[in-house]
């Protein structure tokens, strides 16, 4: 462990800042643990410690001659024992006790918490005060863990911790996150009820949105009247301006109407620009009964540019007729406003993917990163800690595989990559693992696929082995050549060779023409052939397998 600021402490002690001078509750006192009771044989008092006053020097310590005077008190909670070291600091109450029921007042001293000296879970031992030390003799923690001796007027003593316990100097802290419930062991075990944590910010974008409709009707030459077909595409417009009303309610509408004629004469001695007028007019009191289309409205006429000559031009002409209209522009503004939170730093090797607040468990025992500045924080490495327990929620966690071959799987159907997976899971790695069920069944189950992928072999040792599926693929997933059915196969060929036995049989004794002569080579054949035949069907057991079966 590295110096946590004993020294400083050793020195306001020496100068007459002792413990004493704290002003503690009445109920509340400061004991140092100068024995540990752990004996078996002593099950009631298994975990008791005894102590003294931690204002007691050295001196009075000796006094006292035997550990039978010093005070001693119990763990205050049975549930959750937290055993303290020799030289740490335990804060003592004083509070009824089981003979209480019997005679009221009787009290018992209990110990609750270790003084957390030096913010660190390998210990927090306080060496000794001896005496008024110069500052030359006063010691920091990490020169009492190379050896160094508190020196005092009487004796160098070096500080004791226990029997059994043995300091070391590359244990190191958790590094703690808001909202961490974190519980750690003097010796690199931990548990951290964590969630995902990175550095954010908001980042606002403020981005003009404009949109614009266009609708026009065309009348023919002289006409006015706007046709009630022409109230559909109004009804459009207005939803149209509706669906952005909704997604930006703060938006802002403008309304052209525009009216036009050409230059063709108009009926009724009606003066140039006259019709233009009318025809818009007609059309600003069919809009205003459309209530999104009815404020914000401008309107304006237009006369046509092509010249017409009445003896010469005719007023049917397209290019005329194409100039007789009214049109409504309807202009849509708004500012869409996106909030996007954008991660800076990730604090820890689980928070590359989710959100802060993502809950994470993480069990850990042995740290992997092991130094000798112990002074340093560290986080959980899952690939470098002797064995970890992740419970995920969405998190991606960057665990290297022992073997990550999926070449039996099809393309598209394989498992993604243990250090790509995002999402809930339970990762298990050590060095090795052991799955053992001792009186009932160990089952695996998955929704989709069990994969057991290993670098030298996989292995089954077992007196049966059964294998129930629809199809069973050896040797490769892309295999053609399917499997002979041992009994069938058998039957099979006993007929072929009992057929074959007797057709040898009666060539055997075949005769020649005329009757009575031998064939003397197909009887030698035959023969041969059936002493084969013998030899092969009192072998044809032996094809089957004892110990295998299918269906």
């Amino acid at each position: 462990m590295a110096n946590y600021g004993f020294g400083a402490l050793q020195q306001n002690i020496s100068t007459g800042n002792n413990f004493s001078k704290y002003n503690l509750h009445p109920d509340i006192t400061v004991g140092r643990v100068v024995e540990v009771i752990l004996n078996p044989n002593s099950a009631t008092e298994v975990g008791y410690i005894k102590y003294v006053d931690v204002t007691t020097t050295p001196n009075d310590v000796s006094n006292l001659n035997a550990s039978s005077n010093y005070l001693t008190a119990q763990p205050l909670n049975s549930n959750n024992l937290r055993i303290p070291l020799i030289n740490e600091l335990v804060l003592i109450t004083n509070q009824p006790n089981i003979d209480s029921r019997t005679s009221l007042g009787s009290t018992t001293n209990y110990y609750t918490d270790i003084l957390n000296l030096y913010n660190h879970p390998h210990h927090n031992a306080l060496p000794q005060f001896e005496g008024n030390s110069s500052p030359s003799q006063v010691k920091s923690l990490n020169q009492i863990e190379l050896g160094n001796t508190i020196k005092s007027p009487n004796k160098p003593t070096t500080i004791t911790l226990g029997k059994t316990f043995v300091e070391r100097p590359n244990i190191n802290p958790l590094l703690p996150f808001e909202g961490d419930n974190i519980y750690q062991g003097r010796f690199g075990q931990s548990i951290r009820f964590g969630s995902t944590v990175c550095s954010t910010y908001d980042q606002t974008t403020r981005t003009p949105v404009n949109q614009t409709y266009i609708e026009t009707y065309n009348f023919t030459s002289g006409d006015s009247n706007i046709p009630s077909t022409f109230n559909s595409k109004l009804l459009t417009l207005n939803n149209q301006v509706t669906a952005f009303k909704v997604k930006y309610p703060d938006y802002s509408i403008s309304i052209t109407l525009i009216g036009s004629e050409s230059q063709v004469p108009n009926p009724n001695n009606l003066p140039s620009g006259e019709l233009s007028k009318i025809r818009v007019n007609n059309l600003l009191n069919l809009v205003k009964t459309y209530p999104l289309l009815k404020d914000n409205i401008t309107t304006s006429t237009r006369i046509g540019t092509n010249t017409f000559i009445a003896s010469t031009d005719n007023p049917k002409d397209e290019k005329y007729t194409k100039e007789q209209y009214v049109t409504i522009r309807v202009s849509l503004q708004a500012i869409e406003i996106k909030t996007k939170t954008i991660s800076t730093d990730q604090l820890n090797n689980w928070s590359e993917a989710g959100t802060n607040g993502d809950p994470i468990t993480i069990i850990r025992n042995g740290q992997g990163s092991l130094n000798d500045n112990g002074s340093q924080v560290i986080t959980e490495d899952i690939n470098h800690d002797s064995s970890s327990i992740y419970l995920t929620s969405t998190q991606q966690i960057p665990i290297i595989a022992g073997s990550s071959n999926y070449y039996s799987y099809d393309s598209g159907s394989a498992p993604q990559l243990p250090e790509e997976y995002a999402g809930n899971q339970i990762i298990i790695n050590s060095g090795r693992l052991l799955f053992n069920s001792s009186t009932d069944h160990l089952l695996l189950s998955s929704a989709k696929s069990i994969s057991l992928s290993a670098i030298n072999s996989v292995n089954v040792d077992t007196n049966n082995f059964i294998v129930q599926s629809n199809k069973l693929y050896l040797g490769s997933k892309t295999a053609t050549e399917p499997l002979l059915l041992g009994n069938s196969t058998v039957n099979l060929l006993n007929d072929l060779l009992t057929n074959l036995s007797g057709l040898m049989q009666v060539l055997s004794v075949a005769v020649s023409t005329p009757p009575g002569t031998p064939l003397a080579q197909i009887n030698f054949a035959a023969s041969q052939m059936l002493n084969s035949i013998t030899k092969i069907q009192s072998n044809l057991e032996n094809i089957k397998s004892k110990d295998n079966f299918t269906i």
